[in-house]
C-alpha cells in the first residue's frame, strides 16, 4: 500500500493538505506532562506555545501608538501590551520569558473586577523583537490588522532621526489612535487544551465530514485534549480505555522523606495501568449517517471487522429476529437493535476497554468474567517495536491495526499527524489502508522510513 511520511511540525504541515481529503485520523499526540523531560512533551514547546500567544494576543493583547508631549517636542513610538487578571500571572511571565523582553508590573482593575497585570513593550528594539516573533507566529484574528499598522509606524519611528520632520509619525500615529485594547474578551484557553485545539482544527479540515479521530492521552491531560478536540469542532462520540498491568509507580515515599513512621505507607501516586482514547467525529455534511456514508464513505465504524473471536454461546439481546440480522458495515443501530448477528460467527460486538495480558488475567481471577469478550493487546514488544527504536511513547502495531480498522472504510486514507516512530502507520499499512504521517523530529522520521518501507 502506497504511504507518505512529511517532516515538519504538524500545524505547517497540516495547512498543506486539501480539505476533505482523508478518511480517518489515528494518532497519539504529546501528553505534556514534560515526559523523560522531552521537549516534545512540554506546554511551552515550539512553535505550539508561539501560536498559544499569538492566539492570546488576538484576544487580550494591544498594538498602539503612543503620543507622548515633551518639554520641547512630541513623540511618537510603539507600545505593545497584554492586560490579564493578577491569577494568569504565570501565563504573562511565560509570555515574557518566551520573548525575552519587556517589563511587567500590577495594574487595578475596573470596577469590581479583580486586580490585574500588564506586559509592556516600549523600547525600539524590544518593539523589533516582537515584530519578528509575530511573523513567526502570526496573528489570525481581529489584531492582524493593528498588527501590520503597528509595524508601519514602527519603521517610521526606527528611521527618524532627532530633528527630523514628524509628519509622517504624526499621520501614522492617527491611522493607529483609535486601536481597541479588547480587554474584556473572554479568558484565554489553557495552554495545553490550546495547543490540541491548533492541530485538532487543521485535522478537521482534512478529514471528510463524518469521518473518526482517534487519539491517545494521558490521564491527567485527557480533558485538556477532549476540551481543544471538541473547541476545534469535533463531536466527542466516546472513549476506549486501553488497560495494562506493566505500568511503573512513580510515586513519593513520604514517609522517607519525613522520616516519620506515622508517614509510612503514603505516597503521591497510583500505578498507570490506562491510557484513554478519545473518539470523535468530524460532524456529517449531510442529514443522515447513511446519506452521508454514501457520499463521503465515512461516519460509521466497522463493527463486524472488529468483533473479538469467542467460542462462547452469545445470547443475542436484539428485540426480534428481525431487528438481528446484521444490516452491513454501515448499518444504522436505531433500525437493526443491537446489531446483533444470528449464532454470532463473527464474535462478540467490539468494546470501549481493550486489555493486556495482565489486565486480562486479573479480569479472569478477580471477576470469573472471561476477558476474552474484549479485545486484548499487549505493550509493544522488542520485535514489535524493530531494531534501533528509541521512541520512548511506541505504541503496539497490533493495537493501531485495530483501531485504524474500526474507523477507516476499505482502501481509506489514514492520517497520523503525530507519527512517532511509524506505528500507526505499521497498522494501517498491514490491514489494507493507504498511510500519511506528518512528525516533527527528524530522528523519529528516519525510524518510521524504515520500518513502512519494510512492510509497504
Amino acid at each position: 500500500m502506497t504511504y507518505s511520511i512529511l517532516q515538519g511540525d504538524c500545524l505547517a504541515v497540516l495547512k498543506t493538505l486539501p480539505d476533505n481529503s482523508v478518511d480517518s485520523v489515528v494518532t497519539d499526540p504529546p501528553y505534556l506532562i514534560d515526559f523523560m523531560g522531552k521537549s516534545w512533551d512540554s506546554t511551552t514547546i515550539d512553535p505550539a506555545f508561539g501560536h498559544y500567544i499569538a492566539g492570546i494576543v488576538d484576544g487580550e493583547g494591544c498594538f498602539r501608538v503612543h503620543k507622548a508631549h515633551g518639554a520641547t517636542s512630541t513623540t511618537y513610538t510603539c507600545e505593545f501590551n497584554i492586560k490579564l487578571r493578577d491569577d494568569d500571572s504565570l501565563i504573562l511571565h511565560k509570555i515574557q520569558q518566551a520573548m525575552g523582553v519587556g517589563r511587567l508590573h500590577a495594574c487595578a482593575g475596573e470596577g469590581n473586577s479583580k486586580p490585574q497585570l500588564k506586559f509592556v513593550v516600549t523600547k525600539i528594539e524590544d518593539c523589533k523583537k516582537v515584530r519578528r516573533f509575530f511573523e513567526n507566529f502570526p496573528l489570525r484574528a481581529k489584531k492582524q490588522k493593528d498588527f501590520v499598522h503597528w509595524c508601519k509606524h514602527l519603521d517610521l519611528w526606527a528611521a527618524h532621526t532627532y530633528g527630523a520632520d514628524k509628519t509622517a509619525l504624526r499621520e501614522s500615529y492617527e491611522e493607529m489612535k483609535d486601536v481597541r485594547s479588547y480587554e474584556n474578551t473572554k479568558a484565554p484557553m489553557n495552554p495545553a487544551a490550546f495547543f490540541h485545539y491548533l492541530w485538532a482544527k487543521e485535522v478537521l479540515r482534512v478529514l471528510k465530514p463524518g469521518g473518526y479521530l482517534l487519539s491517545f492521552a494521558g490521564t491527567r491531560t485527557y480533558h485538556r485534549m477532549v476540551q481543544g478536540i471538541e473547541d476545534g469542532g469535533f463531536e466527542i462520540r466516546d472513549c476506549i480505555m486501553w488497560c495494562y498491568g506493566q505500568g511503573f509507580p512513580k510515586s513519593l515515599n513520604i514517609g522517607k522523606e519525613t522520616g516519620l513512621p506515622e508517614h509510612e505507607g503514603w505516597g503521591t501516586a497510583l500505578k498507570p495501568a490506562v491510557e484513554p482514547i478519545v473518539v470523535a467525529r468530524k460532524p456529517l455534511s449531510e442529514s443522515t449517517v447513511a446519506k452521508n456514508v454514501l457520499k463521503w464513505g465515512t461516519g460509521g465504524l466497522n463493527v463486524d471487522g472488529c468483533r473479538v473471536e469467542t467460542a462462547d454461546v452469545v445470547t443475542n439481546h436484539s428485540r426480534s429476529s428481525v431487528s438481528a440480522v446484521s444490516k452491513g458495515k454501515y448499518g444504522d443501530s436505531s433500525a437493526q437493535g443491537t446489531h446483533q448477528t444470528d449464532g454470532q460467527a463473527l464474535g462478540r460486538f467490539p468494546a470501549n476497554l481493550i486489555l493486556d495480558e495482565e489486565a486480562a488475567s486479573a479480569l479472569d481471577e478477580q471477576s470469573g468474567i472471561s476477558a476474552a469478550r474484549f479485545f486484548y493487546c499487549a505493550k509493544s514488544s522488542k520485535s514489535d517495536r524493530g531494531e534501533g527504536n528509541v521512541h520512548p511513547t511506541c505504541k503496539p502495531t497490533s493495537l493501531m491495526a485495530y483501531l485504524c480498522k474500526l474507523i477507516t472504510p476499505p482502501g481509506g486514507l489514514v492520517l497520523d499527524p503525530f507519527a512517532g516512530s511509524g506505528s500507526t502507520g505499521v497498522g494501517a499499512i498491514r490491514e489494507g489502508f493507504r498511510f500519511v504521517c506528518i512528525e516533527r523530529e527528524a530522528e523519529y522520521t528516519a525510524i518510521a522510513e524504515t520500518r513502512l518501507a519494510g512492510i509497504a
